[in-house]
């Protein structure tokens, strides 16, 4: 018997700018969503619920900027494709048997852990909430200008310039072979770029208010874990899939999967580790659930076949092509 083709689920970050992230399903406001749609009116308030759901042309840009709005949108967005996916087409991604692994960039580690079924989708607001405003404090307390750059380079330096930006204290993401996200204080950020100049092709900034996966962020971790232990049982947290970590780029279960998205707050996200070790167990493909393109170009670098899942035509020709390729035990 020839198992099914094996696939890898995958979740956005918050590197999406394009506001009224759900206004592609606003038709499905009143039937097939309106229940996910009042938890979010209930953790987060009608009025960001409507927000989410205004056209882009309406939408004001600013809102989506802002790390407290961004994070709970986008998970909630990210969760709320996944279950239009359930309802409309019939496929359940965790539980198909294709399915091997579950993961996300960033925050998306968040949407992750919610689709897996480990968090409710209230926690996870509420979760995604307090990491953003605990960040946004932390940020304001230190009082400095900060900075993200993704920095370009040719494949070879790989390496050196890891090994570098580590040493440094500065490396935020590993996300191929030919490009690092590095974030800290402006002043250090701007030296070190010049200190390896000769080195790098171009370096990018990024337009955010937190300067993610930095040591600035290191209060996070404690604060989160407090938050939850004061909510759930985190020791008997488990899930349906192994959790693909950002902390390691390995497969974890259960706590220490947990302690490991609360980890990566303040450390680099390995996803160059992660899509590496997918591509050395025989994962064939890689499902990109959630708003934006970000986390789905990250993955066409690599030796997978990509799909995006953010469009209802994207849902329908995923649904058939998972019953072709990935149906039943049966098909390869």
């Amino acid at each position: 018997m020839v198992s099914a083709r094996p696939f890898a689920i995958t979740f956005p970050g918050q590197g999406i700018k394009k506001p009224g992230l759900l206004s592609p399903y606003r038709q499905l406001k009143s039937t097939l969503i309106k229940d996910e749609l009042d938890v979010v009116s209930d953790v987060m308030g009608p009025e960001f619920t409507e927000t989410l759901l205004e056209s882009e042309k309406v939408a004001e840009e600013g809102w989506i900027k802002k790390t407290s709005n961004a994070q709970p949108a986008v998970l909630a967005t990210s969760y709320i494709i996944n279950q239009i996916m359930k309802k409309q087409f019939n496929v359940d991604l965790v539980s198909h048997p294709g399915a091997k692994y579950i993961l996300g960039h960033s925050l998306g580690e968040y949407s992750a852990h919610l689709v897996n079924g480990s968090f409710s989708f209230p926690l996870a607001l509420r979760l995604v909430s307090e990491r953003a405003t605990i960040m946004e404090q932390l940020v304001q307390q230190r009082g400095s200008k900060f900075s993200m750059k993704a920095v370009l380079f040719d494949a070879t330096r790989f390496d050196e310039l890891v090994e570098e930006f580590a040493e440094q204290g500065i490396l935020a993401n590993v996300n191929a072979s030919n490009q690092l996200v590095i974030s800290g204080e402006e002043s250090e950020i701007i030296e070190i770029i010049n200190a390896n100049k000769s080195k790098i092709k171009r370096a990018l900034p990024l337009y955010v208010n937190v300067p993610f996966h930095s040591k600035i962020l290191d209060g996070v971790e404690p604060k989160l874990r407090e938050f939850l232990t004061e909510r759930m049982d985190t020791e008997s947290f488990t899930g349906q899939l192994p959790v693909v970590s950002n902390l390691t780029g390995l497969p974890s279960k259960g706590e220490e999967s947990l302690s490991n998205t609360l980890a990566a707050n303040s450390k680099p996200v390995q996803w160059v580790k992660s899509m590496q070790f997918l591509a050395s167990d025989g994962v064939a493909d890689v499902i990109n659930v959630g708003p934006g393109s970000v986390v789905s170009g990250l993955n066409s670098r690599y030796n997978v076949k990509n799909h995006n899942l953010e469009t209802l035509q994207q849902m329908e020709t995923l649904a058939n092509y998972l019953e072709k390729k990935c149906g039943s035990e049966e098909n390869s």
